[in-house]
Parts: C-alpha cells; sequence; structure tokens
C-alpha cells in the first residue's frame, strides 16, 4: 500500500516487501507465490494488484535508469555476497565499460535511498566501492556524487 502512485518510492516499496518476507525476482507474478503446503500465499485480486503495482514500479526505476534486480539486489543487503557483484561488474568493465560505468552509478545511487530503510545497503555499496579489484572508473562510479530524488 505505500507506492506512491507515479511510483517514485520504488525502492521502499521493494525493501518492504522483502522485509515482509515476499521473495522477489525481476520476472516474477505474485500469483506464482504459495504456502508451504503448496497453496496461493494471495488472493487473486492481490496478487493482480501487486503485479499492477510491480508494473508501476519498474516504469519508475527504468525511468531513474536503474534494473529492477539491481533495485532488488541493494534491498536484500546483507544477504548479498560483495565479492561476487564486483566479480560480475569488472568483468562487464571489461566486456561493455558503458554498461558496467552505468550499473556502478546506479547501483550506488540505488543503496544511497536503501540505506534510509536499510542500513546494510550503505555497507554493500561501501564494499563495492573500496574493492580493490574493482578497477578505479567502476570504483568512483559507486561512491557518487548520486543524486537523491
Amino acid at each position: 500500500m505505500i507506492l506512491e502512485p507515479d511510483g517514485r518510492n520504488y525502492i521502499e516499496w521493494t525493501w518492504s516487501l522483502l522485509d515482509d518476507g515476499i521473495e522477489l525476482s525481476d520476472q516474477m507474478s505474485f500469483s506464482t507465490l504459495q504456502t508451504d503446503d503448496g497453496k496461493p500465499l494471495l488472493a487473486a485480486f492481490a496478487a493482480e494488484y501487486l503485479d499492477e503495482q510491480m508494473l508501476i514500479a519498474k516504469k519508475a526505476a527504468n525511468e531513474k535508469g536503474h534494473s529492477f534486480s539491481d533495485v532488488i539486489l541493494c534491498c536484500k543487503a546483507p544477504n548479498i555476497d560483495s565479492g561476487a557483484v564486483a566479480d560480475e561488474l569488472a568483468k562487464q568493465f571489461f566486456q561493455d565499460t558503458i554498461f558496467a560505468m552505468a550499473r556502478a552509478k546506479a547501483l550506488g545511487e540505488i543503496c544511497d535511498i536503501a540505506e534510509d530503510f536499510n542500513i546494510s545497503a550503505m555497507h554493500l555499496k561501501m564494499n563495492l566501492a573500496t574493492d580493490e579489484m574493482l578497477p578505479k572508473p567502476l570504483r568512483d562510479a559507486l561512491n557518487g556524487p548520486h543524486e537523491l530524488t
């Protein structure tokens, strides 16, 4: 219920769902969520409503240049292996520098916002921004400055 009509608080909304124990993925539908005994977790109308909310959140994230999977990643801290993310970023840097730089900047922005709800997001960002295995341009992109809007 907290998603703004324009979706601008998609990071808070994502974190709130994760904090409530609802596992998210970039391609999910809430209608697929089940209880331990295999029954639907949500009534059909509730799942449909949340699916509509997810579309709004994804659109808002996309408008800011944020991959929804990266929003989920930052909101899941501290359960994220920053070393694995750093390895992935380093690999992307040598395959597609422009993409990797944009992703690093986006991760820094997302984690800056997510730390308001989950302090571990700041630790994830700092672990990445200080990882000596990452090329310096990526570390700089992660570290900001970022617009917090």
